[in-house]
């Protein structure tokens, strides 16, 4: 199966001794996100009928590889804003974005699978038929009274039937869990929450602390002025969310290749990226001054 997987990329020297000169490994973190985006990508076009595989029903492996695919073209469009250093306010909503993603997916692969897969698909239906019942209910808008209206009411019909579950069904089930309440259950440690949720409502809700960061600057007189275009997405922005993927994916190939004694091989390809990560980690921020090398 891992024959599969994208070679890993070609870091050339000059890229590298750019990298060691300036202490800043943004440009080959950057080439790593783009061969971890490929890898996501790849891994949804898993077929469920592949000899390899558990057994999954279609709407459970639909979810998996769904996830999957949202993953792969947040993080196209992660490289399209990053490449040319001036969408670091973007970038830092898409953080929230993938990673929110990538829980889910381990939270949906953990235990009760199948069960998890109906509260996943109901906790999104129950938000469409109450939008569906606020457009019957409301009679007397005429927004609702126009084909737009009868639109909408046929796409929530449709979502919930290619569902393949009642509108009764998708009352009783339980809603999702709090997404602190995911975090613990897949025993990540609580500062995930702080970074990935927390610390990302910043950008993601406009408020001061994101104004303050991305939007204004303070002069010498005490004045606030607009600052300009060009905020970049920082070197740890990368480390956190190749981290965050390599750790999904990883636990999810674990997850639907049917033979334990293959799992070895998941790691055998993706512990030299981590490796390479730490050293990375520990020169961007000074943990350790050994220039990197190309293998």
């Amino acid at each position: 199966m891992f024959k599969i997987l994208p070679k890993y990329p070609y870091i050339s020297e000059e890229l590298l001794d750019r990298c060691n000169q300036k202490n800043d490994y943004t440009e080959y973190l950057f080439e790593t996100f783009k061969h971890i985006g490929k890898c996501v990508l790849t891994i949804a076009e898993i077929q469920p009928e592949s000899h390899s595989l558990k057994k999954f029903n279609k709407i459970q492996y639909a979810i998996y590889t769904g996830l999957l695919n949202r993953c792969s073209r947040l993080m196209l469009s992660y490289i399209e804003l990053s490449y040319q250093g001036i969408f670091g306010e973007t970038t830092s909503i898409l953080d929230r974005c993938i990673c929110e993603t990538l829980v889910r997916l381990m939270w949906l692969t953990r235990e009760d699978q199948i069960e998890r897969a109906n509260r996943f698909i109901a906790d999104s239906l129950k938000k469409d038929l109450e939008f569906k019942q606020l457009i019957i209910d409301d009679a007397d808008n005429q927004r609702y009274q126009t084909n737009i209206g009868k639109e909408l009411i046929k796409t929530i019909d449709k979502f919930v039937s290619d569902s393949e579950i009642s509108e009764e069904e998708v009352a009783k089930t339980n809603n999702l869990p709090k997404f602190n309440q995911m975090i613990k259950s897949i025993q990540m440690p609580d500062r995930y929450y702080q970074l990935i949720q927390k610390q990302r409502s910043h950008s993601v809700h406009g408020s001061w602390t994101d104004l303050l960061r991305n939007y204004l600057r303070k002069d010498a007189n005490g004045n606030f002025t607009l600052r300009d275009h060009g905020i970049k997405t920082k070197a740890e922005q990368f480390l956190f969310l190749i981290d965050m993927v390599i750790m999904t994916i990883v636990n999810y190939l674990k997850y639907i290749i049917k033979d334990p004694s293959e799992h070895f091989s998941v790691d055998a390809y993706f512990q030299p990226i981590v490796d390479k990560l730490i050293t990375i980690r520990d020169l961007q921020f000074k943990y350790d001054n050994t220039p990197i090398r190309s293998e």
